[in-house]
């Protein structure tokens, strides 16, 4: 048994195609039909989008007023410590307000350019706003834990959306 024998018997799987028989004269129309498909197919994903999104920003609208609420100078912490968190809240804060706009102002026509909007959203925002998360995080936790994880939610919706419908974004190329 040769080297080559052991490739030929482990061997690639190949995927089962659906092959369809079509005359010549009608593939105009089943290319049709397929790309109709898709569009609305595609249509469906915007709008699981923009209902997602709509209703990610009802709660987190309230969470962030719970955030702008909170009183830093009652805590019984070192002057110091009152400042450096005061200012790496109201930092997260500017930083929640525009990652809140770019979602808000979202709109794409296409499925592809929407899922890469939305991913340089979500990457701008935690590259900018981990550290002011962390400075805040040392005295306030429960309520900043509270956005994170409604902002990881919408992360993994958004991720299991894309997943999902990769074969409508690779057919729609």
């Amino acid at each position: 048994m040769g080297i080559l024998n052991f490739f030929k018997k482990k061997g690639i799987r190949k995927e089962e195609l659906n092959l369809e028989r079509i005359k010549f004269n009608e593939i105009q129309n089943w290319l049709d039909g397929k790309k109709n498909m898709a569009r609305n197919k595609e249509k469906e994903i915007l709008n699981f989008i923009r209902e997602k999104i709509n209703s990610f920003l009802v709660n987190f609208n309230e969470k962030v007023k719970i955030l702008e609420n909170i009183d830093i100078e009652s805590k019984k912490v070192e002057g110091r410590v009152k400042i450096i968190v005061g200012q790496g809240l109201d930092n997260y804060l500017n930083y929640l307000y525009i990652f809140r706009k770019e979602l808000k102002d979202l709109e794409s026509k296409n499925v592809e350019k929407a899922f890469k909007d939305i991913n340089k959203i979500f990457l701008d925002f935690h590259k900018h706003s981990n550290n002011f998360y962390h400075r805040a995080n040392y005295l306030i936790g429960d309520e900043l834990v509270a956005i994170k994880q409604e902002i990881n939610n919408l992360s993994k919706y958004f991720i299991e959306l894309f997943n999902k419908n990769k074969e409508t974004i690779k057919s729609l190329e």
